[in-house]
């Protein structure tokens, strides 16, 4: 299936998408029109590509949209926190507060 998709050049982001259509249909073309009513066309890019890439495209923008805070948060909820920080307690290691550091590292607070 082909799926139009409405992209800001700038930002690359995508500002729209529809499942259903190809290029030649006149449904598509007042899509487009209606999207673009009050903007500047030269801003966007317009086109019909297969639902893989347009869900690709979502993916990665979803990805980029993650704060450091966001990424932290799941990095820290696959850890057994609890377990880990038992362990250490019982074995004098720093097992946990080593795998937080970690954490804190690859995905640094913003200044």
């Amino acid at each position: 299936m082909a799926t139009l998709y409405i992209k800001e050049k700038a930002t690359n982001r995508l500002m729209l998408t529809v499942d259903g259509h190809t290029e030649n249909s006149p449904e598509a073309k007042v899509t487009i029109d209606n999207y673009l009513e009050g903007r500047t066309a030269d801003e966007f890019e317009t086109g019909v590509t297969d639902d893989n890439t347009v869900n690709g495209w979502i993916a990665q923008q979803a990805e980029d949209e993650k704060t450091y805070a966001d990424k932290r948060r799941e990095e820290y909820n696959k850890l057994n926190q609890m377990e880990m920080r038992f362990n250490d307690e019982r074995d004098g290691t720093t097992t946990w507060v080593d795998a937080i550091n970690e954490i804190k590292a690859r995905f640094p607070k913003p200044s």
